[in-house]
């Protein structure tokens, strides 16, 4: 009894962390896989890595980041301090970059990139530039994933450079975390 007893708490714990992360991060995309009892990986994130809709892409270069503030007047101004500084520009405009070169071969037509607005979620807001294009005629979702993922702003440009340092660097193995 006592280790089935500990799967279901952990399982309950795992959970409960899940349905209140659903609840402050409503601007974001959640998910809950068990495979096998106490066997878990769940997560949200707020970067949309596209969204199909027959033969039309929307995707988001999504980098640079502050802090929310719960008086509003300072959170405006956080987030107006993140629009327009330098170092967060360049990183948000070179996964943009990116973006762009990833989907020229597989769109027709412009690469649209939009206007950059905030996206301000439950403790940070971010810069996010909303991309849009036309899909060639035969590009599966199989070809804008291997195209798109990872993305730079998880891992690093440039991307096999980054990918290298990661498995050398860090001190413990992503595994699923961001597909890396």
């Amino acid at each position: 009894g006592t280790c089935s007893e500990q799967k279901n708490t952990a399982f309950s714990s795992s959970i409960q962390l899940f349905s209140q992360w659903r609840r402050e991060e409503l601007d974001s995309t959640h998910f809950f896989i068990q495979w096998k009892p106490g066997k878990q990986f769940f997560g949200c994130t707020p970067e949309t890595l596209f969204h199909r809709t027959a033969d039309s892409i929307q995707t988001e270069a999504l980098a640079g980041t502050t802090r929310r503030d719960a008086d509003s007047e300072k959170d405006q101004w956080l987030g107006s301090k993140l629009l327009h500084d330098s170092k967060n520009q360049k990183e948000n405009h070179a996964v943009e970059r990116y973006i762009n070169y990833q989907l020229q071969p597989l769109t027709r037509g412009p690469v649209i990139n939009h206007q950059m607005i905030l996206k301000k979620l439950a403790r940070v807001q971010h810069l996010c530039r909303p991309i849009s294009a036309r899909l060639n005629a035969g590009t599966s979702t199989t070809d804008l994933l291997k195209a798109l993922h990872p993305t730079p702003a998880v891992a690093g440009l440039p991307l096999q450079m980054a990918r290298n340092f990661i498995r050398k660097e860090e001190a413990f193995p992503r595994g699923w975390y961001t597909g890396t």
